[in-house]
């Protein structure tokens, strides 16, 4: 895998009330589209999918806003899946985002 994207992240500091915003590179995104189930084509939902190599030491939180394309579409981080293991250079953290 080349992970040679960028990523920004916004986290909502509740305390001052306002957002902090954060960049990460060298990841992997991928956008999906979500497809009507009644054969209607795609639709503007769908997911974005963040892999974020070991190596990167990324603060990231479920309820984190992440975009990939430099802050024109936002995506809301509902998981984040620990991929890591020891024996593999394709250990990665795996970010989903979700409209």
């Amino acid at each position: 895998m080349r992970m040679e994207d960028s990523l920004l992240i916004r986290s909502l500091d509740r305390a001052a009330g306002h957002f902090n915003q954060a960049e990460a590179h060298g990841v992997l995104c991928t956008v999906t589209d979500a497809v009507e189930t009644d054969g209607r084509g795609f639709v503007s939902g769908g997911q974005l999918i963040v892999r974020i190599p070991e190596r990167e030491s990324v603060a990231i939180c479920c309820g984190d806003e992440v975009s990939h394309d430099g802050g024109v579409s936002w995506f809301t981080v509902t998981e984040i899946r620990d991929n890591r293991r020891a024996d593999t250079p394709l250990s990665h953290r795996k970010v989903i985002g979700r409209r």
